[in-house]
């Protein structure tokens, strides 16, 4: 099937252009002016603009965590992607402790294979560290997971600084990259006790549990830990300037880290 979208703005990573733009079985063949194709069904977009499929590469569908489930599902979630022009997402397959890696992807198959409208992949979230999982790692890059990421708090989650140095480590030997979740799971635990010792239970006390200072103490302590590591690094979130400033004193210092 062939498709001619015409008169449209078309944005791109150079620019503005008013360009024709032809899609054959689902692949754009044939960009540029005044496009000619006889058997081609042509959409007329005078007027409106015309963006790639956009990629949200930070989603978390039908995620179990801290006692809860996340609102979206595969199926809901790429609903609401489709309407709003996303195409691509990349979902974080979660390891729970004792799981292989292998049984992990498979569970998010089960989540997301046929419930899905939209192209998707798959970061690999690793929640339990030993030798055995540090092998499997080869074979889950040969397969096309690149990406992954680990934890700083939550308990069913999180690994200690040596872990997370193993990781990083085994992690760049395999071409892949790490995306970390950054808090101090010490500091929120303690206010977290503090605030329900009162009798403070309403989410205005969300925040004074999650002072700056327990993003920037991670950020910074993962930031020195990945330069012993000699590897690039991603903090996955960002909320605070504090752990922007220890991101930018990072970076000035000549170390690599995404955000």
């Amino acid at each position: 099937m062939k498709q001619l979208l015409k008169g449209a703005t078309v944005v791109s990573g150079d620019g503005f252009q008013r360009i024709d733009v032809l899609i054959e079985d689902e692949t754009i063949s044939e960009t540029g002016v005044d496009i000619k194709c006889s058997d081609a069904k042509v959409i007329d977009l005078t007027g409106k603009y015309l963006f790639p499929g956009f990629i949200d590469a930070h989603t978390h569908f039908d995620l179990e965590v801290s006692g809860t489930v996340t609102a979206d599902n595969f199926y809901t979630g790429t609903k609401a992607a489709i309407a709003g022009g996303t195409t691509m997402i990349l979902d974080f397959a979660t390891q729970n402790k004792g799981e292989t890696l292998a049984e992990a992807l498979q569970n998010w198959h089960k989540k997301s294979d046929w419930n899905s409208s939209c192209d998707y992949g798959f970061h690999l979230a690793v929640s339990d560290w030993n030798e055995a999982i540090s092998e499997e790692l080869e074979q889950v890059v040969e397969d096309g997971i690149t990406s992954f990421k680990v934890y700083m708090t939550y308990d069913a989650m999180i690994l200690n600084d040596k872990e997370i140095y193993q990781v990083l480590k085994r992690i760049k030997e395999l071409g892949g990259v790490v995306g970390v979740h950054c808090e101090n799971k010490g500091i929120i635990d303690a206010l977290v006790e503090e605030e329900k010792a009162a009798h403070n239970l309403t989410p205005k006390s969300h925040p004074i549990t999650r002072p700056p200072e327990a993003e920037a103490e991670a950020i910074g302590r993962l930031l020195k830990i990945a330069r012993v590591a000699a590897t690039p690094v991603i903090v996955v979130h960002l909320s605070t300037k504090a752990g922007l400033q220890e991101i930018s004193s990072a970076r000035k210092n000549g170390q690599k880290v995404y955000v």
